[in-house]
């Protein structure tokens, strides 16, 4: 954006376009080379697949203003919950099963206790 305006001001950056910039990154993956890549191309295709979807919707809810960010806000807030590693973590867990199909177990990603049991009982 500034490549064209040769400009940069606090109002080109309105709300619909920061929490676009931040679902890229959440989506994506924080803490990879490969999570914003594929959270860019992701929110891409976000809006052509809401546009898509509201012809599928009744009128009073197709035609509601605030659509778009409302389903941004709601795949960040799935997003943490339930995949924080994003779409990079994803396709890491997808390529570790391929690579050991035979031997892949489903509890490997189970994340670790911070403490062993017998300090717990202290």
């Amino acid at each position: 954006m500034a490549q064209h305006l040769q400009f940069i001001s606090p109002e080109a950056f309105e709300l619909k376009e920061s929490l676009r910039l931040l679902l890229m990154i959440v989506v994506g993956g924080m803490g990879t080379l490969l999570g914003p890549i594929l959270g860019a191309a992701f929110v891409m295709v976000l809006p052509l697949v809401i546009r898509e979807a509201r012809n599928f919707m009744p009128a009073s809810v197709a035609d509601a203003p605030g659509i778009e960010p409302l389903v941004f806000g709601l795949v960040i807030v799935l997003f943490i919950l339930f995949e924080p590693s994003g779409l990079a973590g994803r396709w890491v867990k997808i390529r570790r099963l391929i690579e050991t199909f035979p031997y892949y177990r489903s509890d490997s990603f189970v994340r670790q206790k911070r403490y062993l049991k017998t300090e717990r009982m202290r």
